[in-house]
């Protein structure tokens, strides 16, 4: 196989400076019989330029640009490092947000269900209340402040799990 590739490249070699040499049994054509070859191509010169187009500008013509309207700014990857780095940090604020959230409404659970024990049992001492909310239990019965002890209890379930859904995609990166 390698013989015939040498001997294939040699062959094409040898045909190649052969066509390249010419045939030197012809003779080199002369001035005359050249012009007789080109006479039916058209020449065009600079002077035929001139005469169609007018002389060429001094200076090359100005490039045209679009317009800066038209032209969409790439966005800069640096600000986009920053953004991702903001978008972490108040990832991790809100966390830190939530956590002390998540503690006042603990507290605040714990004393409802320690208000919902001395409601419940008139053995145990009165709760203590703010003023409003003593304007709020002013003429109601015990069951009746029962109840509404009971719905804040519910209310501040509600946003405990809310908040701790919260932490918890905080977390995750979500």
């Amino acid at each position: 196989m390698n013989r015939t590739i040498i001997v294939l490249g040699l062959v094409s070699t040898l045909a190649w400076a052969g066509a390249s040499a010419g045939d030197p049994e012809k003779p080199a054509p002369t001035d005359k019989e050249k012009a007789k070859e080109l006479a039916g191509t058209v020449v065009i010169t600079n002077e035929v330029l001139q005469q169609l187009y007018g002389p060429a500008p001094e200076r090359p013509a100005e490039p045209v640009l679009p317009e800066v309207d038209a032209l969409i700014p790439l966005p800069d990857p640096m600000e986009a490092m920053d953004i991702e780095a903001g978008v972490r940090h108040n990832r991790r604020d809100r966390a830190v947000l939530t956590r002390k959230r998540i503690t006042a409404l603990e507290q605040r659970l714990q004393e409802l269900e320690t208000r919902k024990l001395a409601v419940a049992n008139p053995y145990l001492a009165r709760p203590v209340l703010t003023a409003e909310e003593a304007a709020r239990w002013e003429g109601l019965d015990n069951r009746e402040r029962l109840l509404l002890t009971e719905e804040a209890i519910g209310q501040i379930r509600e946003e405990l799990q809310t908040a701790r859904a919260a932490l918890s995609r905080d977390l995750r990166g979500g």
